[in-house]
């Protein structure tokens, strides 16, 4: 097990120079370390033909639909 994150009350095991890579990155471009991590919204909407269900990945389409709406208009 790696050793955690040198900021205290930090639980990420740490990746460079003793930081987690989010402590790490904003280290590396003078951002405030103390400021909390916001988690990030792994929620994607369903895609939006009928029936499908699958996650959409853009234009509101899942990967599979997409590419065959990008090759109908190529």
């Amino acid at each position: 097990m790696a050793a955690p994150c040198s900021l205290d009350g930090c639980e990420r095991a740490a990746w460079a120079r003793g930081y987690c890579s989010p402590h790490y990155m904003r280290l590396r471009m003078g951002n405030d370390l103390m400021e909390p991590i916001r988690k990030r919204n792994r929620f994607r909407a369903p895609c939006s033909v009928d029936g499908c269900g699958q996650p959409s990945k853009a234009k509101g389409l899942c990967q599979s639909h997409y590419d065959k709406q990008r090759k109908k208009k190529g």
